[in-house]
């Protein structure tokens, strides 16, 4: 499965789906959830919020509206306290991952999950990011973007992926 790192707006990507990272309460008030919020033509707020209370590792499917996708998938990154773990970021991306792929999607856009608003260590978050991605065995996705709008994220991604990559050829 093909991997890399993107400089930019998520909501910018093309591909079969992009991922939200959205609150147990599913609020859409700030960062990720904020842009898709902002982006979106339809009631993506009401659709999500009707879902509510989440947990980390849960998955909501819905339309992606007016992106250049045909799913969005939320999920919740944090885990019961509000902040993310290690733990949390690992459970959400293996869920979106195989969500993702029984979706038949080729293609996935995240962000760094839980690196924000949940306030997980950008680095350790990448690594263990990477790290689900490089050990996901798909049957369909063939590849996966993560997406930083900064470009000291977008260097810390790079330099994290760069571990995670020479880890994997030892």
């Amino acid at each position: 499965m093909y991997f890399d790192v993107v400089q930019g707006n998520i909501t910018r990507q093309t591909a079969h789906a992009m991922v939200n990272t959205t609150a147990p309460e599913c609020r859409m008030e700030c960062g990720v959830s904020g842009t898709f919020r902002d982006q979106v033509e339809g009631s993506i707020v009401e659709e999500v919020e009707r879902e509510q209370p989440l947990e980390a590792g849960d998955v909501v499917v819905t339309d992606a509206y007016n992106l250049p996708a045909l799913y969005l998938l939320h999920t919740v990154p944090v885990s019961g306290s509000g902040s993310a773990t290690e733990a949390s970021i690992r459970t959400a991306i293996q869920a979106v991952l195989q969500r993702a792929d029984h979706l038949e999607c080729h293609s996935l856009a995240l962000p760094l999950l839980g690196c924000g608003g949940g306030g997980f260590d950008l680095e350790a978050g990448a690594i263990c990011i990477g790290e689900e991605i490089q050990e996901f065995d798909p049957e369909y996705l063939a590849d996966v973007r993560v997406v930083c709008r900064s470009d000291r994220n977008f260097e810390i991604l790079m330099d994290a992926v760069r571990e995670v990559r020479a880890l994997q050829e030892r």
